[in-house]
């Protein structure tokens, strides 16, 4: 699909200078050979090809992730890592390591636990410019210079802190809820969210078509194909019997 629309919106791209990762055979040649202008891969084969690490050979100015959501955060204790996936920390490496643009593209709303939402707009408040040390660049929406400080602080503002009853983290802070709704809301419109809504974009949707597809009756399908096992079998033990005669 992306790459059906990149032919489309983008035509002056040439076939040589699209890759489509689906393999590891499909890996860009490291240099002195020319890079690729545009690489469309899976989350699948990020995690597995080293040549596609943000430390790796190849520098990519720009960076789109589709389904952004699943590079959330699995854990609504803020002081820990989170066990976050291999791909979900080599996919938001690329997204700070990008200096032209970084988009992070989802459907899939986040109300109830803004905590999941953390880690990625943690990778765009501190990527590209904001790298160096440079306190004129730093992201003002939390000052703090540890990403597990900065984790903490979120927390502390928007995820409504509640006392675990049970599990190992009894009695610790968890961190599964929402507080100051409109709040956070205001900040990811100002800051990076744009939001269209399906009445925004449905001239782009291709024609709607309502199709009716008939289907059979799982049982009379169960019996005809039963029948004809039988049928099959009868009729091998009469050419059977009838051999020797």
């Amino acid at each position: 699909m992306w790459a059906h629309e990149v032919e489309r919106w983008l035509p002056w791209l040439t076939p040589g200078d699209l890759r489509v990762v689906r393999s590891s055979l499909d890996a860009p040649e490291p240099p002195p050979a020319p890079p690729p202008k545009l690489l469309i891969t899976s989350f699948q084969m990020l995690e597995r090809l080293r040549e596609l690490d943000a430390d790796g050979p190849f520098a990519w100015r720009s960076v789109v992730v589709d389904e952004a959501h699943v590079l959330g955060a699995s854990t609504a204790r803020p002081e820990v890592d989170g066990g976050a996936a291999a791909r979900s920390r080599k996919a938001l490496a690329l997204v700070r390591k990008a200096t032209g643009l970084a988009l992070l593209l989802s459907g899939t709303p986040s109300l109830g636990r803004p905590l999941s939402l953390f880690p990625l707009l943690d990778a765009l408040a501190c990527g590209g410019d904001a790298q160096r040390d440079d306190l004129t660049t730093w992201p003002r929406w939390l000052p703090e210079r540890d990403e597990k400080d900065r984790r903490v602080a979120f927390c502390r503002a928007f995820c409504g802190a509640r006392k675990a009853r049970g599990g190992r983290f009894r009695g610790a802070a968890v961190y599964d809820g929402v507080d100051f709704h409109a709040e956070l809301h205001a900040v990811l419109a100002g800051l990076w969210m744009v939001r269209r809504l399906k009445k925004d974009v449905l001239a782009q949707l291709p024609p709607l078509r309502r199709v009716v597809a008939r289907l059979e009756d799982l049982r009379e399908t169960k019996k005809r194909r039963r029948g004809g096992d039988d049928g099959a079998d009868a009729g091998d033990d009469d050419d059977d019997d009838g051999a020797p005669a």
